[in-house]
């Protein structure tokens, strides 16, 4: 648990505002944003990666053989703090991102439904402390994730989701 406690400790959280249907309502989650120093754009409040984010990324680029340029950071307090279904944006990542995710302390179900066929079971995959999940090929086209709240008393988790961003382009 060195690593739940030292990103609790550590690092930014931020809230974010978000639409859901007619109104802006806070995220039932707290993050935070990492990218590699060349590929953080001037003026933006993006962090560098740190020792610890580079040295977990090294250990999951090594497993699976792909290279990753940013990172985010959910951290869900407790029960009810959760992400609705969705898919993950295209704009930086591509049609078909891979997304690395590993989890830090309590045990929260992740779930996975058809986005086309209502037929096909949603999948539950409880993501324990040091779980590893990766997400890639079409899954982003055909799959929606989320991890709902709960009402069990629960401790807080930390998820880091590794990523592969296109770089911003120089204005010249």
């Amino acid at each position: 648990m060195i690593f739940k406690k030292h990103f609790l400790a550590d690092t930014h959280w931020y809230e974010y505002e978000i639409p859901m249907y007619d109104k802006v309502v806070t995220a039932p989650r707290m993050v935070s944003w990492f990218e590699d120093k060349n590929n953080i754009e001037a003026g933006s409040n993006t962090q560098e990666l740190t020792k610890d984010l580079r040295n977990i990324r090294q250990r999951v680029e090594a497993e699976i053989h792909v290279k990753f340029n940013a990172v985010l950071l959910n951290l869900y307090r407790n029960g009810q703090d959760s992400v609705a279904w969705h898919s993950d944006k295209t704009d930086k990542s591509g049609i078909n991102p891979i997304i690395a995710s590993v989890t830090f302390g309590e045990t929260r179900l992740f779930r996975l439904r058809h986005k086309f066929n209502k037929e096909i079971p949603q999948v539950e995959i409880p993501l324990h402390h040091g779980s590893f999940l990766l997400m890639a090929g079409t899954t982003n086209s055909f799959w929606q994730h989320q991890v709902p709240k709960t009402a069990r008393e629960v401790l807080p988790r930390i998820n880091l989701t590794f990523r592969q961003v296109n770089k911003p382009p120089n204005i010249i």
